[in-house]
């Protein structure tokens, strides 16, 4: 009973801290996930529909407002609302494409997302839009066939640069995860970076896929470097120490690493490929204490993969192993 009365007493406070900010983006979206996380989605749809003021309804909004329409029931407008944040959003953004996609995904259910969004909607402005979502659904379901077709329809009918670098990006993704044909997706993200050169993840996907699955790191670090030029995320950082390890460069491998490792130490890639760079280099003590490292993480954080070769590094440290 109290921890509901504290519950209550925050979503109050935060309530008049949305009324004071004018609705502020980011203060109304707190709040309307309070709604949703307290089950209360018909005070939040209600504080959409006559508190909010359309100049402030930004797509993060709107899609926090369809979350909590799914949560009543209301599929068919919940669906709607996904797909009028995405136009709004526009479809350059692969990060905010994939965002949009996994709440509609978690929110209306594996099979009814599907269902909803293969049916053509009432508002035909909103056809692209709900196209782009089916395609990211299909390929959550791990559809294969089905995402590269629609993904290809988009491909065929997309007249802005962005949104076909975002397409390009999705189906080297799904040729990657899903058929593993490798060199096809190598070759979509090569078409990626000759309309956009300076596109991030294709830079940084393409580094990684031929470090890692096409045995090509001398072809990979440039990509990486670039990439790494753009942006000192982890993620980024880790592929170019990984490429520079696989090329036996290790001590700059361990620069790289060991600065991606500043940044996020609970990034478990980087701890693994800084484990097995210090091993390749003999430092066996550094090895073995970031291969437990990544041995002790819960299971729900670390791919299997990972569990799998880190327990092979630390064999390898333990026995002081470089090979």
């Amino acid at each position: 009973r109290a921890i509901d009365n504290l519950k209550q007493k925050a979503v109050s406070n935060l309530k008049r801290a949305a009324e004071l900010s004018n609705y502020d983006s980011k203060v109304t979206v707190r709040l309307l996930r309070a709604y949703h996380k307290m089950n209360q989605p018909e005070q939040g749809i209600n504080l959409f529909e006559t508190k909010i003021p359309a100049s402030r309804q930004e797509p993060p909004v709107m899609l926090a407002y369809a979350r909590l329409l799914a949560q009543r029931g209301d599929t068919q407008a919940a669906a709607r609302v996904y797909c009028v944040a995405l136009q709004a959003g526009g479809f350059g953004s692969f990060e905010f494409m994939t965002q949009v996609a996994a709440l509609a995904y978690q929110s209306l259910g594996k099979e009814a997302a599907v269902q909803v969004f293969e049916q053509p909607p009432a508002d035909v402005r909103l056809e692209q839009a709900r196209q782009h979502i089916l395609a990211l659904l299909y390929q959550a379901n791990n559809e294969f066939e089905q995402t590269m077709a629609q993904n290809q329809k988009l491909l065929d009918t997309a007249t802005d640069d962005k949104e076909k670098v975002s397409i390009l990006l999705r189906m080297g993704i799904a040729h990657t995860e899903m058929s593993k044909d490798f060199a096809a997706a190598k070759a979509l993200y090569e078409q990626a970076l000759e309309i956009n050169p300076d596109s991030l993840m294709a830079l940084n996907n393409l580094a990684f896929l031929l470090t890692d699955q096409l045995d090509q790191p001398s072809l990979a670090v440039p990509y990486a470097q670039r990439a790494a030029n753009l942006s000192r995320s982890p993620a980024v950082v880790d592929t170019l120490g990984w490429a520079y390890l696989r090329l036996g460069r290790y001590r700059e491998a361990i620069a790289q690493l060991t600065m991606a490792r500043q940044e996020d130490v609970s990034y478990l890639p980087v701890a693994y490929h800084l484990g097995e760079a210090y091993r390749r280099e003999g430092q066996f003590e550094n090895a073995v204490e970031l291969f437990n490292e990544v041995l002790r993480a819960p299971e729900i954080s670390l791919d299997a993969d990972y569990r799998r070769m880190a327990q092979e590094g630390l064999a390898k440290a333990e026995s002081r192993s470089q090979d």
